[in-house]
């Protein structure tokens, strides 16, 4: 299971959240920031579940100075906003998408089980998709846009089709874009999004690979595997050894040559 620290003031939204957990990701309920940064120290990985505004009390400011520092040190969490709707807080929810949070979640507007768990997912995707975005600062911005979101998707894997929709062009454009910079099939980009979350997820060595397949919807832990030795010629204890995401990234974006104006494009991976 994934890990989720959560701190919540409100009881609603303790309750709600211990029922989208269950089953579904290893659940800590804070009782204060001191223990919230006890528990990431501890396990610094996963997904913070936070209301901003109980930090250092009921009337507290948005503790945006304390979540940064804390993703500093661990930046492998991603965070959520869980908030509410009251008037004065509508600048604060404003600001933590600028602040680079990945998630935001509103009292009483999809916080059900469902809604919960849908932003736990992308949430945790989006926050390795971010640690992607550097390694592809040298390919067109469909294309980089593309594979970024292989990843954001890794939960909910996208089809061909699809993909080339959310980034505004037609599917053959895009596979001629990939083909021209020598990155893989669209098809196959796809399987790398999913790996990178994969690679990610076997970082925390308490999750096993069929734990990891669970989550991300292959059909076994012998179908992750499999892709695993097809695309990165690894087992999955190789790739957390070798460094996770990181690792699994540099393979395929160092694996990419730049193309010349004399030999045709060839597919690789």
């Amino acid at each position: 299971m994934r890990v989720v620290t959560a701190l919540l003031r409100d009881k609603v939204r303790i309750a709600r959240t211990r029922r989208a957990a269950r089953g579904f990701a290893d659940l800590v309920v804070c009782a204060s920031w001191a223990d919230l940064v006890a528990e990431c120290d501890r396990r610094p990985l996963g997904v913070l579940l936070i209301d901003l505004w109980c930090v250092s009390g009921v009337s507290a400011e948005a503790a945006f100075d304390e979540v940064r520092e804390l993703r500093r040190r661990h930046p492998a969490l991603a965070a959520i906003v869980y908030g509410d709707r009251a008037p004065e807080r509508a600048r604060d929810l404003f600001d933590a998408g600028r602040a680079g949070l990945e998630g935001l979640v509103v009292a009483g507007i999809g916080d059900d089980t469902k809604g919960l768990r849908r932003a736990i997912d992308d949430a945790e995707a989006t926050s390795v998709a971010r640690t992607l975005r550097p390694a592809l600062g040298k390919v067109s911005p469909r294309v980089r846009d593309a594979t970024m979101l292989c990843v954001v998707r890794a939960y909910r894997p996208i089809e061909p089709r699809e993909l080339a929709g959310v980034i505004g062009i037609g599917r053959r454009r895009l596979a001629h874009l990939l083909a021209a910079e020598r990155f893989p099939t669209t098809r196959r980009l796809i399987a790398w999004g999913r790996l990178i979350m994969a690679a990610r997820l076997l970082e925390d060595p308490s999750r096993s690979a069929n734990q990891v397949a669970r989550v991300l919807r292959y059909p076994s832990g012998t179908a992750l595997r499999n892709a695993c030795r097809r695309y990165l010629q690894a087992a999955p204890q190789e790739i957390r050894e070798r460094g996770g995401a990181a690792w699994v990234i540099d393979r395929l974006v160092g694996g990419v040559t730049p193309p010349t104006r004399t030999a045709p494009a060839t597919r690789r991976r």
